[in-house]
């Protein structure tokens, strides 16, 4: 199969824009994120004792702390990025509508 003829059938079906959305909302996310977070030490010693503790991660991976109202505190290994505090009401309204959005687009462009 020639190669234009498939990179055509990739965009035409709606998968690229997908993909491309997703990967421009979580740049954007953590852009904005790194850029609106100055903490005071004091501040920033709290928020680093709770991201070290383990009883505030549910299964090993999803950080629940009702205590933090971080909407996207940073992975346990800050350098790949973020999670989702799963405590945070607006964080699961975020993720629920992300996972909506892309869904639509997906049944409707079919």
């Amino acid at each position: 199969m020639n190669s234009k003829i498939l990179l055509t059938e990739i965009w035409n079906s709606g998968w690229f824009q997908v993909i491309s959305i997703t990967v421009l909302a979580l740049v954007f996310i953590q852009i904005v994120s790194r850029l609106t977070t100055k903490k005071n030490p004091e501040e920033q010693a709290k928020l680093d004792e709770w991201h070290d503790d383990p009883a505030n991660y549910r299964a090993g991976i999803f950080y629940y702390n009702p205590k933090d109202k971080r909407w996207f505190p940073p992975k346990r290994i800050a350098a790949m990025g973020w999670t989702i505090n799963f405590s945070n009401p607006i964080a699961v309204s975020i993720l629920a509508a992300f996972f909506i959005i892309i869904f639509l687009m997906i049944f409707l462009t079919s």
